[in-house]
C-alpha cells in the first residue's frame, strides 16, 4: 500500500512531540479505504467500531494480531523518500478492545513519534 504526499501537494513537519501523525484527510481516507479492503478480502477484522469520529475496530490484542495488517509506505518529498509504515506505527489502542487507525485528518501533515518509533532520527538544521 502506497500514500503518496507528493500528489496531495502538502509539506509535511517532523515532531517528536506529537504523539499520533497528522495527514490531510485525503491522504487518511486513502489508508483507511485500503484497510477496509483488505478486511473485505478475508483480512480476519473483528467490526468496525467509531470512538471520537476516529477510524476503529473492536479488538483486543489477540483480534488485532489476527487482522495481519499490511505495512504501509508513505512516500514523501515528490518520492525521494519512502517510510514503511509497520501496523505498530499507524494503529494504537484507544482502550483494551478498540483498535484505532494513528493517522489522523488535519490541513496540516505532522509525522508523530508513533511513526518514529524504532528508527535513529537526525535532524539536520544548518
Amino acid at each position: 500500500s502506497l500514500l503518496d504526499s507528493s500528489s496531495h501537494g502538502f509539506r509535511t513537519m517532523v515532531d517528536t512531540g506529537t504523539t499520533f501523525t497528522f495527514l490531510p484527510s485525503l491522504v487518511v481516507m486513502e489508508l483507511v479505504a485500503q484497510l477496509e479492503q483488505h478486511c473485505a478480502s478475508g483480512g480476519g477484522c473483528p467490526p468496525r467500531k467509531s470512538v471520537r469520529g476516529e477510524n476503529c475496530w473492536a479488538a483486543d490484542v489477540e483480534a488485532a494480531a489476527s487482522m495481519r495488517l499490511p505495512p504501509v509506505d508513505l512516500s514523501l518529498d515528490n518520492g525521494a523518500l519512502t517510510l514503511r509504515l509497520l501496523p505498530a506505527q499507524y494503529m494504537y489502542f484507544f482502550d483494551g478492545s478498540t483498535y484505532c487507525v494513528a493517522l489522523l485528518a488535519d490541513s496540516s501533515a505532522v509525522i508523530g513519534s508513533n511513526v518514529l518509533l524504532g528508527l535513529d532520527v537526525a535532524f539536520d538544521l544548518g
